[in-house]
């Protein structure tokens, strides 16, 4: 039997019966996604028939899979906010010893600039270190852990170095279109923001893993 399923507001198919659970599985098909099959009188939430896919033999989507409770944008956004803060702190401690030393020289020395400019790169790396460090050995920055939220591949494990980096500069790609990408994780199905998509990163409540159907 053929199988259709809408993904990102298209229609996506025919895919086989094991392969839509297969699907399912993966998140990529969450329990409120549209099915449709030759014979149904209109498209139905995959919740709604995956039980009974799994009383005609078939296996239900594990739990193991992704079956997951997605952080929506408020939640992220406060966990983001506390780690501004930390960082600011951290930045403070790592750059005082430079900062005083530009108030030594004159503002438009060539000198000044160049340090202004090591600064900068400084900034940028305790930021980056900070997020990477974070996010690939615990799944989650201190803001995140404090509200139980993790940032996981889409089958729930942790992120790689390289998807790390993609999703730490995808936030400020975010935040240049005017916070568009941070607030598309409000509309999005899977409660994705720009940076998410980028990495193929999903933000998720810990031990909130929703029923397989």
């Amino acid at each position: 039997m053929d199988w259709y399923y809408a993904f990102e507001g298209q229609q996506r198919g025919p895919v086989s019966e094991t392969e839509l659970t297969r699907l399912a599985g993966q998140g990529v098909i969450a329990p409120a996604t549209l099915v449709w099959h030759a014979g149904l009188p209109d498209w139905q939430p995959w919740s709604s028939l995956c039980g009974m896919q799994a009383a005609r033999g078939y296996p239900a989507p594990p739990l193991a899979a992704a079956r997951f409770v997605y952080a929506g944008f408020w939640i992220r956004a406060v966990s983001y906010i506390i780690d501004g803060a930390m960082i600011g702190a951290i930045r403070t401690i790592v750059l005082m010893p430079l900062g005083m030393s530009l108030l030594d020289r004159p503002f438009a020395s060539p000198w000044f600039f160049a340090h202004l400019g090591e600064a900068k790169l400084a900034s940028l790396a305790v930021s980056l270190s900070y997020f990477v460090f974070f996010w690939t050995q615990y799944g989650a920055t201190p803001g995140k852990m404090l509200f139980k939220l993790k940032v996981v591949t889409p089958v729930g494990t942790l992120i790689t170095p390289g998807q790390a980096v993609i999703r730490y500069f995808g936030q400020i790609l975010s935040g240049l279109i005017l916070g568009i990408g941070f607030m598309m994780a409000g509309w999005d199905e899977q409660k994705r923001a720009l940076h998410d998509r980028l990495a193929n990163t999903r933000v998720i409540r810990e031990n909130g893993t929703a029923p397989p159907c």
